[in-house]
């Protein structure tokens, strides 16, 4: 038995056990029966069918079987086009295959089966005698290939009949949409419900579901010829039963096995039609059970409480009194069940109408084969947008050299340990710009626990890459900008620093050339002079050293940093501009302070930019006031921190959350961008920059870096 849908389906559920169970009423107990689910409509495409029926192929080669029977309009296209390759000379007989399909597929004459007859019209009919005010007629409907024919169908039985309507075809919509739509109707509507097999955001969908949904929120009645429906919030419709497929399918089945040749059979075997209603809906909608047709046949009726329950009825009244308090607990956690079930459902809905608005390409490798199947958009998107077959070298091959070895080595882990996959590589198709994609997936598994398969996404992230580049680029401008800005500041003090060793030379040299014209032959004192002019142009080197390294524009580089140092060294940039501003500053770093690791221009800029903060909030301040608290320490928690504590105003409290805002200032010619551009190196560095009042006036701000542990010498 080939089921062309899932296991889920009741179409197919109630078709199979009523084939069952005429099989036990006519006493047959040595037939074998196998049922195979060829789930088309959740893998559309030639692809999936030729696999499915090379696998059945297989599987049944050593034990054909003596009959083969398609449930659906699906399963059976799919028997007799792969019929010589599933089982060649076996028979088939079909069930649960609409006529009007039948006929258009050309059935051989020894393809015996049971028909259905959707009878769209007729059902129209039953709404129309129910409602005979409607004005509106609206017919809902799914947004794949199959859903397609399942609409064209209805459209076409109804097409000379609904043009008294006004007319609405909801062929496709996003679920959500759809139950928004239904909600909104005008009362004087009729809704046709056609199956609803996928909706407008791809999900599969069980059309029952769908149709007790519907009619959930509807404002105006729904209708329809599909048996599977009914009891779940339709009126009703014109429908014959897949109880009846089944019983009439397992008699042909029995005539077959039993000899008889399949063309001296009915071709087609077509089971009563009723007008079928549901009582309950009637009473929902107020509809007249006078207006129903002659034959109709009302089920579902509520039969009294006394009628159904006459001995449970008087057990509940003797012992109400013990069980209200347990009932209404019970009542309330299926309340909050029920909530949780729903939200749930609607979070559901809400990712998968998201990730179809993202654009994101779907994919799936197989791991046995290696087989890898995507959508369309996946394809384009690794420029593999042919139609030929996919597998994992392939998609490897349009990776980018220097990734791919990463991407197949993660696939491998998540195929052997079944790892998550988060991976992010570059595609590099002929003719076209590299492009980032992001691979997420997670692996799948069999019974026992092994991985069998891995499902996952591509995204292509190129656009956030480029942002991200482009944003580093253009901090790096800013904050090179910021330092000559800083550096402008304090040029009077450079140029004073500059001066002093610069006047030294000019002295010592004098000196010098004095001592050689008196022919002074103490060659000591002209060596200590000689030497005075070095080390006084080793100092001036060290300040243009010092500037050069700040103005120095490129790209970072990492290396190991002895923080005090870089505290000394931004400290002896400032001397002349702190002596300038009369300002004290008090050192306290700590001896054998771990090392840390960065960019020592950076950081650089980060204490002098703190320091310059630190002088300018004490511009106010009395003489004895300036004070500049600068030192360094070790937390014990695997950082170290510089901090600068000043004397001034401090901080507002309303500013105090700002501080590291782009662009907001406290200073009159500040840009807002200092403590702005501070912070981030500091974060890329891995560490923390914060500002705090102190308890006695004025503020200190300080940084964390992490410790980086040094591996020992080999010995």
């Amino acid at each position: 038995m080939l089921e062309g849908l899932t296991a889920t389906q009741p179409a197919g559920v109630r078709t199979l056990e009523a084939f069952k169970s005429r099989l036990k009423e006519r006493g047959v107990q040595n037939i074998e029966i196998f049922i195979e689910f060829l789930e088309l409509g959740r893998f559309p495409g030639q692809a999936h069918e030729t696999r499915t029926a090379h696998y059945l192929k297989e599987k049944y080669s050593e034990n054909p079987p003596d009959l083969v029977i398609p449930i659906s309009r699906g399963a059976l296209a799919f028997s007799l086009q792969y019929r010589s390759t599933v089982a060649a000379d076996t028979p088939i007989v079909y069930c649960c295959t609409a006529a009007s399909s039948v006929t258009a597929m050309n059935v051989p004459r020894n393809v015996p089966g049971v028909v259905t007859e959707y009878n769209w019209l007729q059902t129209l009919a039953l709404a129309e005698r129910l409602q005979p005010e409607a004005r509106n007629l609206v017919v809902i409907s799914g947004a794949s290939d199959f859903d397609r024919a399942w609409q064209e169908d209805a459209r076409h039985q109804i097409e000379g009949r609904s043009k008294r309507f006004n007319t609405n075809y909801m062929a496709g919509l996003p679920y959500e949409d759809l139950l928004r739509e239904v909600s909104q109707l005008p009362r004087d509507t009729i809704v046709l419900l056609v199956p609803v097999f996928v909706d407008g955001s791809g999900r599969p969908r069980m059309p029952p579901e769908v149709a007790a949904d519907v009619a959930r929120v509807s404002s105006a009645p729904g209708y329809a010829p599909a048996a599977t429906f009914f009891g779940h919030g339709i009126v009703g419709g014109y429908m014959d039963s897949f109880e009846a497929h089944g019983t009439a399918a397992a008699d042909l089945a029995l005539e077959i096995l039993s000899g008889r040749d399949p063309t001296t059979l009915p071709a087609q075997t077509k089971p009563t039609h009723t007008y079928q209603i549901d009582a309950r809906q009637l009473a929902r909608w107020q509809l007249s059970e006078g207006n129903l047709p002659p034959g109709s046949v009302v089920l579902l009726a509520e039969p009294t409480l006394w009628e159904r329950h006459r001995t449970l009825v008087i057990a509940v009244i003797v012992g109400f009194a013990l069980q209200s308090a347990v009932v209404t607990f019970l009542l309330i956690q299926m309340r909050k069940r029920r909530q949780a079930e729903l939200s749930l459902k609607e979070s559901e809905d809400r990712l998968a109408f998201a990730a179809a608005a993202a654009n994101i390409g779907i994919w799936r490798l197989d791991v046995a084969t290696n087989e890898f199947w995507s959508t369309e958009y996946c394809r384009s998107i690794l420029g593999l947008a042919d139609q030929k077959p996919l597998n994992l070298d392939r998609v490897l091959s349009a990776v980018h050299p220097e990734d791919r070895h990463s991407l197949a080595e993660t696939l491998t882990s998540a195929a052997d340990d079944g790892l998550v996959i988060d991976n992010e590589f570059r595609v590099a198709a002929p003719g076209q710009e590299v492009r980032w994609l992001l691979a997420r997936g997670h692996s799948l598994f069999n019974n026992g626990g092994d991985p069998v398969g891995i499902s996952g996404i591509f995204a292509d992230i190129s656009a956030r890459k480029a942002a991200e580049a482009e944003a580093d680029l253009q901090r790096k401008e800013v904050s090179h900008l910021m330092r000559v800005s800083v550096l402008g500041q304090l040029s009077g003090a450079i140029a004073h620093e500059l001066n002093q060793p610069l006047t030294a030379i000019l002295a010592y040299a004098q000196a010098a050339r004095k001592m050689i014209a008196r022919n002074n032959s103490d060659l000591g004192k002209i060596t200590e002079v000689l030497d005075d002019i070095v080390a006084e142009d080793k100092r001036a080197s060290e300040v243009i050293r010092r500037l050069h390294g700040l103005l120095r524009k490129g790209e970072s580089k990492t290396e190991s940093i002895n923080l005090n140092d870089l505290v000394d060294s931004t400290l002896r940039l400032l001397r002349s501009e702190l002596i300038d501003r009369r300002i004290k500053v008090d050192v306290t770093l700590e001896h054998n302070l771990p090392r840390t690791s960065g960019d020592p221009v950076q950081l650089q800029q980060v204490l002098l930019n703190l320091l310059m903060n630190g002088m300018d909030a004490m511009n106010a301040a009395s003489l004895s006031q300036r004070v500049l608290t600068v030192g360094t320490r070790s937390s014990g928690t695997g950082t170290i921190e510089a901090f600068i504590s000043d004397r001034g105003q401090g901080i507002a409290p309303e500013e105090h959350s700002r501080i590291f805002q782009p662009f907001f200032t406290t200073k009159h010619q500040g840009l807002g961008l200092g403590l702005a551009i501070c912070s981030t190196i500091v974060k890329t560095h891995g560490g923390k920059l914060g500002i705090d009042n102190n308890a006695d006036g004025g503020a200190t701000a300080s940084f964390a870096l992490p410790v980086v542990v040094e591996m020992a010498p080999a010995s």
